[in-house]
């Protein structure tokens, strides 16, 4: 975040750095034979993904879009959710026909070239340019205010507001991750369902991600962040109810609808509420420090939910907590 913000114009730097460090993580995934390297692999690929990934994606939507930027920063989220569909199965299919090494040196190759190409379309705000961002108000009487408003970073450290937005952030997605990680095995222990069917209603999840991260952004354009919080919530606790009589393939299905629409802890919510709240004055670096508490609370989540499974035996339990 403070490089993205000190370093803005060399973003493009940063995008093909990350891409060609994430190649060679993948190529260490190829040739891994132990769990050491797996781990060290994942170590460097945690740190190249950072180069282009959440901070700097948002930053770019913030600096040229002044207003409708939740749609755009959820349209760009929808993007992972789509990745998740698309390379899903073409990664199986290149593993039921290569082999998963070679999986991972044809993706990491997709991976790199895709970066790449997009790095040479980025420019890291408008002014550069000689432009204003979109909706920006830019007569001559308002030329001469500067749209980059906002808290610095050690300003916003200093207020409850920071504190109770990443706490909160860390909560939810410790919430969200240990029930997504958990979809597909207990519909298959816990309640009957084949390989096949687990898969086709998680597949129903990741295609309600994609229209819930555009719906969430029209909401907090037009009622604000409160709304889509209450929005949010009111998705997620209908989604738990469900799950818990998931034995009916319909209510099964209205899960997966209902959780993918309202999962939008580390997405949509996390950026926007940084930026509607502290401003885009020195957004990269206070989304940086936001983004340690979403990423701890993903990496929790599952361990939590899998250390419930161990003592109790059932998926179906965990749910309950």
């Amino acid at each position: 975040g403070r490089l993205t913000s000190k370093y803005n114009r060399y973003i493009r730097w940063f995008v093909r750095a990350g891409a060609v460090g994430c190649l060679l993580c993948f190529f260490l995934y190829s040739r891994a034979r132990s769990l050491t390297l797996f781990y060290a692999a994942s170590v460097l690929m945690g740190f190249f993904v950072s180069t282009y990934a959440n901070v700097i994606a948002t930053s770019i939507v913030n600096n040229w879009f002044y207003s409708r930027r939740a749609l755009i920063v959820s349209v760009i989220y929808t993007g992972t959710s789509l990745g998740s569909i698309f390379f899903v199965q073409l990664g199986s299919s290149i593993i039921l026909n290569l082999g998963w090494r070679a999986a991972y040196v044809i993706l990491g190759g997709i991976d790199c070239l895709i970066l790449l190409a997009a790095s040479c379309l980025i420019s890291p705000k408008p002014e550069l340019l000689g432009l204003y961002p979109y909706g920006w108000d830019n007569s001559a009487q308002a030329q001469s205010a500067a749209p980059q408003t906002g808290l610095t970073m050690p300003q916003a450290l200093k207020t409850l507001c920071f504190w109770v937005l990443s706490i909160g952030i860390f909560i939810g997605c410790i919430y969200v991750m240990g029930i997504q990680q958990s979809i597909v095995p207990s519909l298959q222990v816990d309640f009957g369902y084949t390989p096949i069917a687990a898969a086709a209603i998680f597949s129903v999840y990741n295609i309600s991600c994609c229209i819930g991260k555009i719906l969430m952004g029209v909401v907090m354009d037009r009622w604000g962040f409160v709304v889509a919080l209450i929005y949010m919530l009111v998705l997620l606790t209908a989604a738990m109810i469900l799950m818990l009589n998931a034995s009916v393939t319909a209510v099964a299905v209205a899960f997966a609808v209902c959780f993918g629409l309202g999962n939008m802890f580390a997405s949509v919510i996390a950026s926007n509420a940084t930026s509607g709240i502290f401003g885009v004055r020195d957004y990269s670096s206070i989304f940086g420090m936001v983004t340690i508490f979403y990423v701890v609370g993903m990496a929790v989540g599952p361990i939590d939910a899998g250390s419930i499974v161990d003592m109790t035996g059932s998926y179906h339990k965990s749910w309950y907590v």
